[in-house]
Parts: structure tokens; C-alpha cells; sequence
């Protein structure tokens, strides 16, 4: 159960960080 809450919080950041480059691209 952690594992897949850990892989939900870091494809949420990646998610977040992409967003983030595309804003500032």
C-alpha cells in the first residue's frame, strides 16, 4: 500500500514539474 501511494505522490510531482516547464517554456 505505501509503495502505491509513494508511486501516486511522484507521478503527481513529475506531473506538477512538467507543468511547470511547459509554463516556463
Amino acid at each position: 500500500m505505501l509503495g502505491r501511494f509513494q508511486h501516486l505522490l511522484c507521478s503527481l510531482l513529475l506531473h506538477r514539474r512538467n507543468i511547470s516547464a511547459g509554463w516556463s517554456g
